[in-house]
């Protein structure tokens, strides 16, 4: 593990006045743009719970890039590899695993929630240092586009406050990010109503007497 993390108290001026957060602490010490961005979530109202949980996605993503620091050259196909490991898990089909990490196969929600934390933090660090995002936006297909515009609409039409919002369609509709994480399959809690075989012989007898002619014009095509 090459960071942990610590609960430490931030000073940031003359006031007396500390400000005390999770933090993530390396071997050379804290990381001043991800401490920064941790401050900014706390002054934002994040929760403490929130917090940690940005911190666990940021951890991996430093554990994943140390394993392989020479194995890519930009950083969006190093995130698209390090999301392809959250869904496979790091070991290979004999249970060894050269990079060190032994990851177990997280769920698709789980690497989805992953993937929006680190955009955020990603995002945020570009805009403040402009640097290279990890999950860029892209112009959006055919598909993704309809698929944004349908939630415009809807927000535009049953918004309480939608009286005094800007009604015009963002650009954005026509963006949408490289990477976006699967899509998990719908489910029910149970399976679909079947018919009960043991009054099929029934059901079928009394169709064919109750309607006779409707049977033979079915017969006859």
């Amino acid at each position: 593990m090459i960071s942990t993390k610590v609960r430490a108290k931030i000073v940031e001026d003359n006031s007396g006045v500390a400000t005390e957060i999770p933090i993530l602490l390396t071997k050379q010490g804290p990381i001043s743009s991800i401490t920064d961005y941790l401050l900014e979530l706390h002054l934002n109202g994040a929760s403490k719970s929130s917090i940690n949980k940005v911190i666990q996605s940021i951890a991996m993503l430093l554990e994943y890039m140390d394993a392989n620091a020479d194995s890519f050259d930009d950083p969006e196909s190093m995130f698209k590899a390090f999301v392809r490991r959250l869904y496979s898990g790091t070991a290979g089909d004999n249970g060894i695993d050269p990079s060190g990490l032994y990851w177990v196969p997280a769920s698709i929600n789980t690497v989805k929630v992953h993937i929006n934390r680190l955009t955020l933090f990603s995002d945020w660090l570009a805009d403040k240092q402009s640097g290279a995002q990890l999950n860029p936006l892209r112009k959006a297909t055919p598909h993704e586009e309809r698929l944004a515009y349908a939630a415009w609409w809807r927000r535009k039409h049953y918004d309480f406050l939608g009286h005094i919002k800007d009604k015009s369609i963002s650009t954005t509709v026509k963006r949408a990010r490289s990477i976006k994480g699967r899509t998990p399959l719908a489910k029910t809690d149970d399976d679909a109503t079947s018919f009960p075989g043991t009054q099929f012989e029934r059901f079928f007898i009394e169709a064919i007497f109750a309607h006779p002619l409707e049977m033979v014009k079915i017969s006859n095509g």
